[in-house]
């Protein structure tokens, strides 16, 4: 039973945290990042080479994995992207996967 409500409790904060996230497109570190609070939680970053930007990595500390946040700092990258009408690739292989959906 404790173990139970321990899934539960961890679950419930997870809840809470995604609620209070906050992502921001950072175009002079080339990333989108995911904020909670003051404390950076994940991002996604990519190389600008001409008019193509290329996304190589992104990043969600463990504790707020499963949330979609890696999801949603693509996405903004990709928001970014159409934008400024620049081409956007990817070699990051989560990237690729959001990308094609």
């Amino acid at each position: 039973m404790d173990s139970l409500k321990s899934v539960i409790s961890i679950l419930f904060l997870k809840r809470i945290r995604s609620m209070n996230i906050r992502y921001t497109f950072e175009a002079t570190l080339q990333q989108s990042a995911a904020y909670d609070g003051q404390k950076q939680v994940g991002f996604c970053r990519f190389d600008v080479q001409d008019q193509t930007w290329t996304i190589f990595t992104t990043h969600v500390l463990d504790e707020y994995g499963g949330q979609g946040i890696a999801k949603k700092m693509v996405l903004l990258v990709e928001q970014e992207a159409q934008k400024q009408g620049v081409n956007l690739q990817s070699t990051c292989w989560y990237a690729t996967k959001i990308l094609k959906n």
